[in-house]
């Protein structure tokens, strides 16, 4: 058998999905499960009593939180990474409770040979099949299957197999050691737990893979050709790491689990690249009563993120229109791009007035998409949007968006008008309307171009990140944006309002002024025709391709021809941003 410990804060609702799922898809009873649970208050207390009540055949232990933190000795003074991470980390000098020891205590408890974490986010689609763990550099994964993309993996007759660190870490195939379905020999592993510092599943994970990674531990993995587990991140229950999630209302999922509803998500199992798939469909099922659609209850918390650069004439105002929205559940992340004025002591005398303001500093300007990808990955809400230093929030403006997910809660994205943009909304057919849904096509063969307020999903921003190279280019990640997110919602709503022409202009500073910026527009149309050059096809947009193709080879003529063209390019610029 498989020692299988699941962990659980909070979530019953969601762990009885997981539960029903093991009863219906281990037939061969492979699974010994111990849910390792914990909880923030009594009503959720009262969930999980409700689930052992169910399911007594499994084991229950409940962890221990301390009245008072005790100091973090747990771990082999040896090993200098462990160190490293104490004096780094706050949260791993103190243990809030019994976690690793009771890890250790459920691990040494028998003599199975294999163990297998769980989160309680997870289920099971398709029965289980498990091969046997022969050694201690072997592991077996659950979650991976041919189906899964960007996977370097050999196949074989029972299955395919993969070395951990000759794919990419970024990706499902390139973690060395994971808490959601891989299985390893126990007693190799428990000398690892041992060994490393952490208190809590996420900092378990992240430090052994660490370990694993600096070890070369483990390094080939096995897996039957289709996965049979799969996540689906509903909401964030712990606060150590900003994961992507659906922002679903935890306290109203367990108002439901005791008032018997049970979770209910469709996704297409025939479809599934990645570990976490695109959810069809989530709702909560209770006999004899109508189902309630989850979708509509995202919790929305917004990130505003403001890059900023020598602005120190206009970002007090840009902060206070955010400011004096009051709206709960917003973070204001700005990013000083290496300032030279007198910008940064205007940011910190609003940063201690207002605590949702989260400052960051660059010791030298690194360019819009430096500090946009910084509060990104930084970001802890649900959805994200750029603020320009030198524009500011109408009033309400971000209950307005709000009110918008809420009503169109199908989107990841939300185009909102900008003040100075009216004349070509009504002029562009797509767009007449006071609302529209726009797709990638659209925006790829130009049919919708131009300047929005837009309003993203965190998980499909952090997917993309901005080319730090070119600076300002953005074009090519909204393009990856708008593939992936398939379709925009559109409103004529303004919420911001603009002050253009300013002599400092990031963008008028990156015309054509010199071979850099060149070769980087350059580099700017090459990746798109890489990236897109098959869809433009498969679009029927030839005219728009060739277009790119012209203005690509104009720059590299431009570039090899720079010394005798230069001055007439000056002269260009100078008239048309005078």
């Amino acid at each position: 058998m498989v020692d299988t410990v699941i962990f659980s804060f909070d979530r019953a609702m969601q762990l009885s999905l997981l539960l029903e799922s093991i009863v219906r898809h281990d037939i061969h009873k492979y699974l010994n499960v111990n849910i390792l649970f914990c909880y923030s208050a009594a009503e959720y207390k009262k969930a999980y009593k409700k689930l052992q009540n169910k399911y007594p055949q499994f084991g229950w232990i409940e962890e221990t939180v301390f009245n008072k933190p005790e100091l973090n000795s747990d771990f082999d003074f040896c090993y200098w990474h462990n160190y490293y991470w104490w004096l780094k980390y706050k949260h791993l000098r103190k243990n809030k409770s019994d976690f690793k020891h009771i890890i250790l205590q459920i691990l040494s408890g028998n003599r199975n040979k294999s163990v297998m974490f769980l989160t309680d986010d997870s289920v099971f689609y398709r029965d289980i099949e498990i091969s046997n763990i022969q050694d201690e550099k072997t592991a077996f994964s659950l979650r991976h299957g041919k189906h899964l993309a960007d996977g370097e993996y050999k196949e074989t007759e029972n299955g395919i197999e993969w070395n951990v660190y000759e794919n990419d870490e970024t990706t499902d195939w390139g973690y060395p050691f994971s808490v959601d379905g891989h299985i390893y020999n126990k007693a190799a592993l428990l000398k690892i737990i041992r060994k490393i510092i952490f208190n809590n599943p996420n900092t378990m994970e992240g430090n052994i893979a660490c370990y694993f990674k600096e070890k070369y531990l483990f390094p080939q993995m096995k897996a039957n050709k289709c996965s049979c587990l799969a996540g689906f991140e509903l909401n964030r229950v712990q606060a150590i790491v900003n994961n992507h999630h659906l922002g679903i209302s935890q306290e109203q999922l367990n108002r439901y689990f005791l008032d018997d509803y049970q979770l209910q998500i469709q996704f297409d199992t025939t479809q599934i690249q990645y570990f976490r798939p695109e959810i069809e469909f989530i709702y909560a099922q209770k006999k004899g009563r109508e189902n309630k659609n989850l979708s509509m209850m995202r919790e929305i918390g917004i990130s505003v993120i403001t890059p900023v650069y020598n602005r120190q004439d206009c970002i007090g105002r840009c902060i206070e229109s955010v400011a004096n929205q009051h709206y709960p559940n917003v973070e204001y992340w700005i990013i000083d791009d290496g300032s030279t004025d007198a910008t940064s002591s205007v940011i910190d005398k609003y940063a201690r007035q207002y605590p949702f303001i989260k400052v960051c500093r660059f010791e030298k300007n690194r360019g819009v998409n430096a500090a946009r990808n910084y509060a990104i990955q930084n970001s802890s809400k649900n959805f994200i949007l750029f603020l320009d230093s030198d524009d500011y929030f109408t009033e309400n403006a971000l209950y307005m968006i709000d009110q918008t997910i809420s009503t169109h809660p199908e989107y990841r994205h939300y185009l909102f008008a900008q003040d100075d943009r009216m004349s070509y909304y009504n002029q562009n057919p797509l767009l007449l309307g006071e609302t529209a849904e726009l797709t990638f096509a659209d925006f790829l063969t130009g049919k919708a171009a131009g300047d929005f307020l837009h309003v993203i999903s965190a998980s499909l921003l952090q997917a993309f990140p901005f080319d730090e190279y070119l600076r300002i280019y953005e074009g090519l990640t909204f393009l990856s944006i708008y593939k992936e997110g398939q379709k925009q919602y559109f409103t004529k709503q303004i919420l911001v309002n603009r002050e253009r022409g300013r002599s400092d202009s990031v963008t008028k500073e990156y015309f054509l002024h010199n071979t850099d910026t060149v070769r980087k527009q350059i580099q700017a149309l090459s990746e798109n025709l890489l990236l897109f050059e098959a869809d433009y096809k498969q679009l029927g947009a030839e005219k728009e391709l060739q277009a790119l193709k012209r203005r690509l080879n104009m720059l590299k003529t431009v570039l090899k021809f720079w010394f005798l063209l230069k001055p007439a390019i000056f002269v260009y610029s100078f008239v048309k941003h005078s």
